[in-house]
């Protein structure tokens, strides 16, 4: 009988050492977890703040109508540049400003190839010789 309480006795102690280690072991997966925290917490705080100040000086230095960025000069000024560097010098003659009242020039923006895409055709879809175009998805510009 007293070999039975022996062996309870010691695999008692077995569980008690155990669960010792265990809960150490918590315990210091605990104090990893509030060090992290901590670090989150610094990190989410700095770019709440700056977010703030970017915000701050958003509406301070911008107007509505400058939030279009397509009818910004210095867009428009971008585009023709770029036209001019790709195409080479340009001579346009008063007829060339003669167009129908109606015509615009449709914008699309090409997501897979990063293009954007100045057309008369207003209609443009995939079976265009335009390379790479796909049908323009929700989230494309036009």
């Amino acid at each position: 009988m007293i070999g039975l309480y022996l062996i309870f006795s010691f695999l008692a102690a077995v569980a008690v050492a155990g669960l010792c280690y265990l809960s150490i072991r918590n315990y210091r997966v605990y104090k990893t977890n509030l060090q992290v925290e901590a670090e989150l917490n610094k990190i989410i705080n700095s770019t709440l703040e700056t977010i703030q100040k970017n915000k701050d000086n958003l509406t301070e230095n911008t107007k509505e109508e400058d939030l279009d960025v397509f009818t910004s000069p210095d867009m428009m000024s971008a585009i023709i540049t770029v036209i001019v560097n790709k195409l080479g010098t340009l001579r346009l003659s008063m007829q060339d400003f003669i167009i129908a009242g109606d015509e615009v020039v449709s914008v699309y923006v090409d997501t897979e190839t990063q293009e954007i895409i100045l057309s008369l055709n207003h209609n443009l879809n995939s079976n265009d010789l335009l390379v790479g175009f796909k049908a323009p998805p929700d989230n494309t510009f036009h």
